[in-house]
């Protein structure tokens, strides 16, 4: 999703007379690496909720800051599985379970959450099969489950769900897990909001979900941080 949204940054910024050049990336992490690089040529990245406490650490010890311009997507942090009636993060504990790729904002939260039921990664299967190959990876039966962190309106969302045999995991005492990691927040989800059919999800339910940002380099002209915010409002 990052990366079509980029896309169509790069677009409206051409009507504007600018080259806007989309580089891909591992994630949340790396976008901040780069930003903060004064080496590196990037200026503008998409970064995941939780990642603005990186931000004032980057301020401390006197390197590059990032500037956060606009909040342009509510995530939610998505559990499927092939096993009926997960409930507990601590019925993950030995299974097969795809995390999000290294460098992700989906793995940054994968782990904050385990570790909030004394699991760690080591404590898992961890996969390193990601997004819509996690997928296919579920149906065959090869991994057990998946957590990443998308837009209700991602391509895997709509995947997953649509997927035989692949259940949509509502975590039970989900405010509990989220009263040490304060960039998630709690949002009930209707029944049958999540698809066209209304079969999903089967009852009202709270997800657990984070903010993405568009951030900049604090070196970017202010001239074009205010076009930035402009185009965000226009995409988004």
């Amino acid at each position: 999703m990052y990366y079509a949204h980029a896309q169509r940054y790069a677009q409206a910024f051409r009507e504007y007379g600018l080259t806007a050049d989309v580089v891909e990336s591992a994630g949340s992490a790396q976008n901040i690496e780069r930003l903060r690089d004064t080496n590196n040529s990037a200026q503008i990245g998409f970064v995941q909720g939780g990642f603005g406490q990186i931000d004032r650490a980057i301020a401390s010890d006197g390197r590059t800051n990032i500037q956060t311009i606009a909040n342009v997507d509510v995530e939610p942090v998505w559990i499927f599985s092939r096993i009926k009636d997960v409930d507990s993060l601590l019925q993950l504990q030995g299974m097969r379970v795809s995390i999000g790729q290294v460098g992700s904002g989906s793995r940054l939260v994968a782990i904050k959450l385990l570790e909030q039921v004394s699991l760690e990664p080591k404590d898992l299967v961890v996969s390193e099969t990601t997004g819509l190959g996690a997928v296919k990876a579920l149906t065959i039966g090869t991994i057990d489950a998946a957590m990443f962190v998308a837009s209700a309106n991602a391509p895997i969302v709509a995947a997953m769900l649509a997927a035989p045999g692949v259940h949509l995991v509502t975590l039970k005492r989900s405010a509990a897990l989220i009263e040490r990691i304060p960039y998630l927040e709690p949002r009930l989800v209707a029944q049958g909001m999540l698809t066209a059919n209304g079969l999903q999800p089967g009852q009202d339910t709270v997800m657990l979900t984070t903010i993405a940002s568009v951030v900049v380099s604090e070196n970017l002209h202010p001239a074009l941080k205010r076009l930035t915010a402009s185009v965000a409002r226009q995409v988004h």
